[in-house]
C-alpha cells in the first residue's frame, strides 16, 4: 500500500533530480521507481485525446505574445495517472524551454516532455512526492493577454496564502488552480509572480467560487442524478424537495457577491 502523504511529502527527492536553470527537476521514470519503492504497485499514464481534433493537442484558455508581437494560442497536454485504484487528471502547458510553443514549432519530443511534466506535478499534488520542487515560483517569461501589471501589494504566492489561511500548501495549489481554470484569478509568471484576481470581488458572487471549486456542488448526490423511483409515473417526493432546496440555495449563493461578504 502506498504511503500517505504525511509521509510522503517528507521524502528527500533531490537526490534524484536534475538541476536545470536553478530548477531542480524529477525525472518521470525516476518518480514511477520512487512511488514503487514507497508502496505503489500499479502506476502508469496516458495522454487524453482531443475528441474534436484527434491529436494530444489541447488549446488552452491562455494566449501570449511572441517577440515580434503576434498573438499566439498557448496549448497544452491532458493526462490521465493511474496510481494503484486511484485515477488523477492533470494537463501542463507544452513550453519551449521558458516559453509556450507556438502552433508551427509544435514536436512530439514538446509534447511527450510536457505529458511527462504534467505527471510528475500530478503525482505531487496528489501523493505528496516531490511536493516541495513545486513550492519555488517557476520562471516561465510570457505575459498571458489579459494580465495587467499588479502592484506587489495585490500578487500573493502559494506560500504566502496558505500561511495565511493555515492550510495545506497541496490543498492551496489544488484550489487556485480550479480557481484560475473558471477565469476567477490569474496568474502572473515569473521571478515575482503570484495571483492576482481577475476581475473586482463586486463582479463574482459566492455561487461563481463555489462552482468553481466544487463544479457538482449539490445539498445531495441524488440532485444531480436519476433513479429508479424517480423515474415513475409519481416521481421521488424526497428529490422533489432536495431539488427546490437545491434551487434556493443557489439563488442566495447568486445574490452575494465576494464583495458583500467580505464588507461583514
Amino acid at each position: 500500500m502506498l504511503k500517505s502523504y504525511d509521509e510522503l511529502v517528507k521524502v528527500d527527492v533531490a537526490p534524484y533530480c536534475e538541476e536545470r536553470e536553478g530548477f531542480l527537476y524529477l525525472n518521470w521514470a525516476r518518480c514511477i521507481d520512487l512511488l514503487r519503492k514507497n508502496g505503489a504497485e500499479k502506476v502508469y499514464f496516458e495522454l487524453c485525446q482531443n475528441e474534436k481534433t484527434g491529436s494530444s493537442l489541447f488549446c488552452s484558455h491562455q494566449e501570449f505574445y511572441d517577440k515580434n508581437k503576434n498573438l499566439n494560442q498557448c496549448y497544452e497536454t491532458r493526462i490521465k495517472v493511474y496510481i494503484d485504484d486511484q485515477v488523477y487528471y492533470m494537463q501542463s502547458p507544452v513550453m519551449n524551454g521558458k516559453n509556450p510553443v507556438k502552433a508551427n514549432s509544435m514536436t512530439q519530443a514538446r509534447v511527450w516532455a510536457s505529458a511527462c511534466r504534467s505527471f510528475v506535478k500530478c503525482v505531487a499534488i496528489n501523493t505528496g512526492l516531490g511536493f516541495n520542487l513545486w513550492l519555488k515560483e517557476e520562471s516561465i517569461d510570457y505575459v498571458p493577454v489579459s494580465e495587467e501589471k499588479a502592484t506587489d501589494a495585490q500578487l500573493e504566492t502559494i506560500k504566502e496564502l496558505c500561511e495565511l489561511e493555515q492550510i495545506p500548501s497541496a490543498f492551496g495549489y489544488k484550489i487556485l488552480q480550479k480557481m484560475n481554470k473558471s477565469g476567477l484569478i490569474e496568474i502572473r509568471r515569473g521571478p515575482k509572480g503570484g495571483y492576482q484576481l481577475a476581475k473586482d470581488i463586486g463582479e463574482f458572487t459566492l455561487y461563481d467560487v463555489v462552482t468553481a471549486i466544487e463544479p457538482d456542488f449539490a445539498v445531495m448526490e441524488c440532485v444531480h442524478h436519476s433513479c429508479i423511483r424517480n423515474e415513475s409515473k409519481e416521481g421521488c417526493a424526497v428529490h422533489r424537495e432536495l431539488l427546490g432546496i437545491q434551487h434556493s440555495v443557489e439563488k442566495l449563493l447568486k445574490k452575494k457577491t465576494m464583495a458583500d461578504i467580505l464588507k461583514k
